[in-house]
Protein backbone atom coordinates (compact mmCIF):
# COMPACT_ATOMS: atom_id res chain seq x y z
CA UNK A 1 0.00 0.00 0.00
CA UNK A 2 1.49 3.77 -1.10
CA UNK A 3 1.89 5.73 1.84
CA UNK A 4 2.78 8.94 2.18
CA UNK A 5 6.19 8.19 3.51
CA UNK A 6 6.59 5.52 0.92
CA UNK A 7 5.42 7.92 -1.82
CA UNK A 8 8.25 10.83 -0.67
CA UNK A 9 11.17 8.72 -2.22
CA UNK A 10 11.27 8.43 -5.95
CA UNK A 11 11.97 4.56 -7.71
CA UNK A 12 15.35 5.35 -8.34
CA UNK A 13 16.07 6.02 -4.69
CA UNK A 14 14.04 2.72 -3.42
CA UNK A 15 16.53 0.86 -5.75
CA UNK A 16 19.62 2.77 -4.09
CA UNK A 17 18.11 1.82 -0.41
CA UNK A 18 17.31 -1.70 -1.74
CA UNK A 19 20.73 -1.84 -2.85
CA UNK A 20 23.19 -0.54 -0.09
CA UNK A 21 20.91 -2.93 1.86
CA UNK A 22 21.65 -5.91 0.26
CA UNK A 23 25.36 -5.06 0.60
CA UNK A 24 25.20 -5.06 4.43
CA UNK A 25 23.83 -8.95 3.97
CA UNK A 26 25.66 -11.49 5.85
CA UNK A 27 28.28 -13.29 3.12
CA UNK A 28 29.34 -15.87 6.07
CA UNK A 29 26.02 -17.06 8.17
CA UNK A 30 23.24 -18.56 6.52
CA UNK A 31 21.10 -18.20 9.70
CA UNK A 32 22.04 -14.50 10.30
CA UNK A 33 21.46 -14.05 6.22
CA UNK A 34 18.08 -15.35 6.40
CA UNK A 35 17.14 -12.98 9.82
CA UNK A 36 18.84 -9.87 7.60
CA UNK A 37 16.71 -11.07 4.28
CA UNK A 38 13.32 -11.16 6.58
CA UNK A 39 13.96 -7.57 7.79
CA UNK A 40 14.84 -6.23 4.69
CA UNK A 41 11.95 -7.93 3.08
CA UNK A 42 9.60 -6.13 5.78
CA UNK A 43 11.74 -2.37 4.74
CA UNK A 44 10.95 -3.02 0.65
CA UNK A 45 7.16 -3.08 2.06
CA UNK A 46 7.51 0.37 4.26
CA UNK A 47 8.65 1.57 1.03
CA UNK A 48 5.77 -0.25 -1.49
CA UNK A 49 8.79 -1.08 -3.66
CA UNK A 50 7.80 -3.95 -5.92
CA UNK A 51 10.97 -6.07 -6.05
CA UNK A 52 9.22 -8.39 -8.98
CA UNK A 53 8.10 -5.56 -10.99
CA UNK A 54 9.51 -5.76 -14.37
CA UNK A 55 10.30 -1.83 -14.24
CA UNK A 56 12.28 -2.49 -11.32
CA UNK A 57 13.73 -5.64 -12.19
CA UNK A 58 15.58 -3.80 -15.31
CA UNK A 59 16.60 -0.87 -13.38
CA UNK A 60 17.96 -3.00 -10.39
CA UNK A 61 19.82 -5.05 -12.84
CA UNK A 62 21.02 -1.99 -14.64
CA UNK A 63 22.47 -0.29 -11.64
CA UNK A 64 26.30 0.37 -11.90
CA UNK A 65 27.98 0.49 -8.51
CA UNK A 66 27.24 1.16 -5.03
CA UNK A 67 29.06 4.54 -5.21
CA UNK A 68 26.27 5.21 -8.00
CA UNK A 69 24.17 4.43 -5.22
CA UNK A 70 25.62 6.52 -2.61
CA UNK A 71 25.55 9.29 -4.68
CA UNK A 72 21.74 8.71 -5.34
CA UNK A 73 21.26 8.32 -1.26
CA UNK A 74 22.91 11.73 -0.71
CA UNK A 75 19.72 13.40 -2.89
CA UNK A 76 17.37 12.22 0.26
CA UNK A 77 16.29 14.45 3.07
CA UNK A 78 18.06 14.61 6.32
CA UNK A 79 15.15 12.47 7.66
CA UNK A 80 15.34 9.89 5.09
CA UNK A 81 19.39 9.39 5.28
CA UNK A 82 18.18 9.11 9.22
CA UNK A 83 15.57 6.28 8.33
CA UNK A 84 18.42 4.56 5.63
CA UNK A 85 20.65 4.03 8.52
CA UNK A 86 17.54 3.06 10.73
CA UNK A 87 16.68 0.61 8.55
CA UNK A 88 20.83 -0.62 7.54
CA UNK A 89 21.31 -1.14 11.27
CA UNK A 90 17.79 -3.05 11.82
CA UNK A 91 19.04 -5.56 8.78
CA UNK A 92 23.05 -5.97 10.34
CA UNK A 93 21.17 -6.24 13.47
CA UNK A 94 18.84 -8.76 12.48
CA UNK A 95 21.70 -11.27 11.99
CA UNK A 96 22.62 -10.75 15.58
CA UNK A 97 25.34 -8.89 17.29
CA UNK A 98 27.12 -6.46 14.87
CA UNK A 99 30.69 -7.00 14.62
CA UNK A 100 33.56 -4.76 13.56
CA UNK A 101 33.37 -5.28 9.72
CA UNK A 102 29.55 -4.48 9.62
CA UNK A 103 30.37 -1.76 11.99
CA UNK A 104 33.01 -0.60 9.98
CA UNK A 105 29.83 -0.52 6.77
CA UNK A 106 27.74 1.35 8.77
CA UNK A 107 30.19 3.90 9.98
CA UNK A 108 31.31 4.31 5.97
CA UNK A 109 27.68 4.66 5.27
CA UNK A 110 27.24 7.25 7.91
CA UNK A 111 29.97 9.18 6.27
CA UNK A 112 28.94 8.67 3.07
CA UNK A 113 25.62 10.00 3.51
CA UNK A 114 27.36 12.88 5.44
CA UNK A 115 26.01 12.06 9.34
CA UNK A 116 28.94 12.44 11.64
CA UNK A 117 29.07 10.32 14.85
CA UNK A 118 27.10 12.71 16.96
CA UNK A 119 24.15 11.99 14.59
CA UNK A 120 24.80 8.41 14.68
CA UNK A 121 24.76 8.50 18.38
CA UNK A 122 21.29 10.48 18.20
CA UNK A 123 19.86 7.98 16.17
CA UNK A 124 20.58 4.82 17.95
CA UNK A 125 19.36 6.32 20.65
CA UNK A 126 15.38 7.18 18.95
CA UNK A 127 16.14 3.19 17.86
CA UNK A 128 16.48 2.16 21.59
CA UNK A 129 14.17 4.61 22.89
CA UNK A 130 11.43 2.90 20.47
CA UNK A 131 12.77 -0.81 20.92
CA UNK A 132 12.57 0.08 24.86
CA UNK A 133 9.13 1.16 24.28
CA UNK A 134 8.40 -1.79 22.48
CA UNK A 135 9.46 -4.13 24.31
CA UNK A 136 7.33 -2.10 26.94
CA UNK A 137 4.73 -3.20 25.62
CA UNK A 138 4.93 -6.91 25.99
CA UNK A 139 5.24 -7.07 29.54
CA UNK A 140 2.92 -8.70 31.33
CA UNK A 141 2.85 -11.49 29.69
CA UNK A 142 0.39 -11.01 27.18
CA UNK A 143 0.38 -12.88 24.46
CA UNK A 144 -0.35 -11.15 20.76
CA UNK A 145 -0.48 -13.16 17.60
CA UNK A 146 1.35 -12.26 14.76
CA UNK A 147 -1.38 -9.84 13.55
CA UNK A 148 -0.77 -7.69 16.30
CA UNK A 149 2.75 -8.25 16.15
CA UNK A 150 2.84 -6.77 12.69
CA UNK A 151 0.47 -4.03 14.10
CA UNK A 152 2.93 -2.80 16.98
CA UNK A 153 5.63 -3.39 14.73
CA UNK A 154 3.78 -0.54 12.10
CA UNK A 155 3.01 0.85 14.76
CA UNK A 156 6.61 1.65 15.79
CA UNK A 157 7.88 2.72 12.58
CA UNK A 158 5.12 5.48 12.09
CA UNK A 159 6.11 6.71 15.44
CA UNK A 160 10.21 6.48 14.04
CA UNK A 161 9.22 8.23 10.53
CA UNK A 162 7.08 11.36 12.42
CA UNK A 163 9.85 11.25 15.14
CA UNK A 164 12.19 12.01 11.87
CA UNK A 165 9.39 14.88 10.67
CA UNK A 166 9.08 16.86 13.48
CA UNK A 167 12.64 16.78 14.93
Amino acid sequence: METDFSKSFTNIQKIAIFNVLLSLLSQDDKMSRDKEIKQLIQILEILNFDIWSPIIQFQVHSSFQISDDIETLNSLTKNQKEWMIVSALSVVRAGGTIGHSKQNLINNLCESLGISNDELDKIIIKMVTLQKMKRESFKGGKSINNSGCLVVLMFLVVSLVSIFFIL
